[in-house]
C-alpha cells in the first residue's frame, strides 16, 4: 500500500506440517496446540477424553471445540472435479456432547465446502454448505447424515462437472449441483465437539492423488 492505495495483492497459504491438532479458546485466549506424539499414532489424528483429562480440560459443563488442520501445498485440484475419502469417529456422548457432531471442511481459495454428520437423533439442526450453495435440514432431507459415531464412519464426496454426490458408508445420501466457479483446493479441516478422530483421507483428481497424513 502507498498512504490508502491499495498498489497489489497477493494471495498467502499457510501451510501446516501435516496435522495441526488444536483446542479452541474464547476470543482474546491462547488455543491449545496439541503435539503430534499426543494425537497421532496408528495411521489416526486423535484427541481422546484421556489427553485433554491429561491437560485439565473439563468436558462438563461446556464442550471445547477440537479442530484438526491439515493446509498443504498442492495442485491440480479444483472444486468442480475430484474425489474425496475420509473416516471419522467421535466416541464421546455424554453431555453437550449427546449429538456427536462432527463438521468436515474441504477448503478451496475463497470457497469451502461444510459436510455436518452427527447421531440420526440430531439431524433436524444441520447444515450444508457446498461451493456457494446452502442447504438446511429445516428444508432440505438431511437424515442421510445421520450416523452412530462411536463406530468409524466412512465419508465420500465425489464432483464430476459441479455435480456433487455424497456418500455415507458408502450410501449415497444427497446430490447437488453447486453454483460457484470453480477455484483450488487447498486443505481440509475438522471440527468435533469434544474428543474425536480421523483417518485415511485422501484427494483424487483423474490419476492424481495426494494423501493427508
Amino acid at each position: 500500500m502507498a498512504g490508502d492505495v491499495i498498489l497489489k495483492e497477493h494471495d498467502i497459504q499457510i501451510t501446516t506440517d501435516g496435522w495441526l491438532s488444536v483446542l479452541t479458546a474464547p476470543w482474546g485466549e491462547k488455543p491449545l496446540y496439541l503435539r503430534k506424539d499426543e494425537t497421532e499414532k496408528e495411521g489416526q489424528v486423535e484427541v481422546s477424553k484421556a489427553l485433554l483429562e491429561k491437560y485439565g480440560i473439563e468436558l462438563f459443563p461446556d464442550l471445547p471445540e477440537i479442530r484438526f488442520y491439515n493446509q498443504k501445498d498442492i495442485s491440480g485440484f479444483t472444486t468442480d472435479n475430484f474425489e474425496f475419502e475420509t473416516e471419522v469417529k467421535s466416541g464421546f456422548s455424554d453431555g453437550k456432547a449427546a449429538c456427536q457432531r462432527v463438521d468436515i471442511y474441504l477448503q478451496g481459495k475463497e470457497d469451502i465446502l461444510i459436510l455436518p454428520i452427527s447421531r440420526p437423533e440430531c439431524v433436524g439442526e444441520l447444515f450444508l454448505a457446498a461451493f456457494g450453495l446452502g442447504v438446511s435440514s429445516q428444508t432440505e432431507d438431511l437424515s442421510g447424515f445421520g450416523s452412530d459415531l462411536n463406530d468409524w464412519v466412512k465419508v465420500k464426496v465425489i464432483c464430476v462437472n459441479k455435480q456433487i454426490s455424497f456418500y455415507i458408508n458408502e450410501k449415497l445420501d444427497f446430490e447437488i449441483e453447486v453454483p460457484n466457479n470453480p477455484v483450488d483446493i487447498v486443505g481440509v479441516q475438522y471440527r468435533f465437539e469434544g474428543p474425536g478422530a480421523n483417518r485415511n483421507t485422501r484427494l483424487k483428481s483423474g490419476e492424481k492423488e495426494v494423501s493427508f497424513d
